[in-house]
């Protein structure tokens, strides 16, 4: 009894391989739709990673974003509170608010590069926080000759509490800019 060789071998088993093996030209365009397909992946896969990855990092410097703003409106609020207390005033005209705490939101702030975030509406709100916090710097510096003006310095204790709520509106903006982003892996 003859041994069946493998290429004589009835196909039984694999009804689709020998319905390729049947059509000879079938091979050479699975072939060629493969390779396109190939390629097609190995283009495709980079983008989308690269892709990912951008939007990892915005929502990275999203929540970084919101966390500097939280420092920067700090800072603001305290000074505005504090230059609205009468009593408060008296040590500030001598020079006593404490500067360090403008010094951490300024580094917060610098610990931040604003160009690399893609929403405009973010980048410009904390341009404008950026702008507030060094007038409520300049302001903090002034404080003795506002003190010593005629309605002792609650003009100037006014402007500071519209600034602290202007910085509030901004880190609202930011906060909700940031977290109504979808959300995708």
């Amino acid at each position: 009894m003859k041994a069946a060789s493998i290429d004589s071998a009835p196909c039984v088993d694999v009804a689709a391989l020998c319905w390729i093996e049947n059509h000879p030209g079938l091979a050479a365009w699975m072939q060629a739709v493969l390779s396109v397909a190939a390629i097609a992946i190995a283009i495709l896969v980079p983008v989308w990673m690269a892709h990912r990855e951008r939007r990892h990092r915005q929502t990275h410097l999203g929540n970084h974003a919101v966390q500097v703003a939280g420092v920067v409106v700090a800072a603001i609020e305290v000074f505005a509170r504090s230059a609205g207390d009468p009593e408060k005033r008296k040590v500030f005209s001598a020079g006593g608010f404490p500067m360090h705490v403008f010094g951490a939101a300024e580094e917060a702030l610098a610990s931040l590069n604003v160009t690399d975030i893609e929403d405009q509406e973010v980048a410009r709100a904390l341009r404008m926080l950026k702008i507030h916090l060094a007038g409520s710097m300049d302001d903090c510096e002034d404080f003795a000759e506002f003190s010593e003006s005629d309605d002792g310095g609650q003009d100037w204790a006014a402007a500071m509490s519209k600034r602290s709520e202007k910085a509030n509106q901004l880190y609202e903006l930011i906060q909700n800019r940031v977290r109504s982003r979808p959300r995708r892996s």
